[in-house]
């Protein structure tokens, strides 16, 4: 897909952030760089599967809890991590994926193959885009779509345990119609 970039207004957000924790928006602020870390950039990887949009998600049900309302990932005060919120907060993200297994890495995936034929230019178009989302019916469960060789594959009814899951789903539908002698064997 096309690499999209947005400006964001920082006063904006910080007034977003005291409506959402009045009071707590400064202290606030130390957590969302370790978020925004998280989330990647050209010198440091993101956290696997991890969107901000879903890490930030998961920080605000974090804090909605009783529990955690008055504490926050990073303590600035003793200048440390809060170890139970930090691991309240990542159990919630640990559920959303499943862990690496150097197996997957040993054999090419149905996405990997599918980006392959689309740069030996097996079929036209421009290059796979998919648009991955939550399942407003199971939480934590994902749908899609994918455009590709001018058609578009879904999964509409059945989601996926993880947005891996749905991506290689999608990439093995788009496999099958478009370049089927490149499924992997079963």
């Amino acid at each position: 897909g096309r690499a999209t970039a947005r400006a964001i207004d920082l006063w904006e957000v910080a007034r977003h952030l005291e409506g959402l924790f009045p009071g707590q928006s400064a202290r606030i602020r130390n957590d969302l760089i370790i978020l925004l870390i998280m989330n990647g950039n050209d010198y440091v990887p993101k956290v696997r599967g991890g969107n901000f949009r879903r890490l930030f998600s998961r920080y605000v049900h974090t804090k909605s809890q009783e529990e955690f309302a008055d504490r926050f990932l990073v303590d600035g005060i003793n200048q440390t991590f809060d170890w139970g919120f930090a691991r309240e907060f990542f159990s919630g993200l640990s559920m959303l994926y499943r862990p690496a297994n150097y197996h997957d890495v040993l054999k090419p995936s149905a996405a990997s193959r599918l980006n392959e034929a689309w740069s030996q230019k097996r079929f036209p178009g421009r290059d796979p885009d998919y648009d991955l989302f939550e399942s407003p019916k199971k939480q934590h469960w994902f749908l899609g779509t994918l455009k590709v060789g001018g058609q578009v594959f879904e999964i509409t009814d059945d989601p996926a345990p993880s947005l891996k899951a749905a991506k290689q789903r999608l990439a093995a539908q788009a496999l099958a119609v478009l370049c089927p002698d490149l499924l992997p064997p079963e």
